[in-house]
């Protein structure tokens, strides 16, 4: 797989790690929850994999932009949990 694709496929793990998140967050869903847990676990195994590409500048910067939000979105994750109780 190209290192191109691969760094796409972390962008847009992300994405739909977020999308879920906020699911998970308005609706107060379990199943939600559950959704968004699987898509954090591999929005952060993409990125993380994408890390350790050759990336160009711009890439590497999106890269670190990426890793930030994702812990944003596990803390998110984290309250949604001790609030509801999942």
């Amino acid at each position: 797989m190209s290192n191109e694709l691969e760094f796409t496929k972390a962008i847009e793990a992300l994405h739909n790690a977020e999308h879920w998140v906020i699911e998970a967050q308005a609706q107060a869903d379990s199943q939600r929850f559950q959704y968004a847990q699987q898509h954090l676990q591999l929005a952060n195994q993409l990125i993380h994999k994408a890390r350790t590409l050759p990336l160009t500048s711009e890439q590497q910067t999106q890269i670190l932009h990426a890793t930030e939000q994702l812990r944003h979105l596990q803390e998110t994750q984290a309250a949604v949990q001790q609030i509801h109780g999942f």
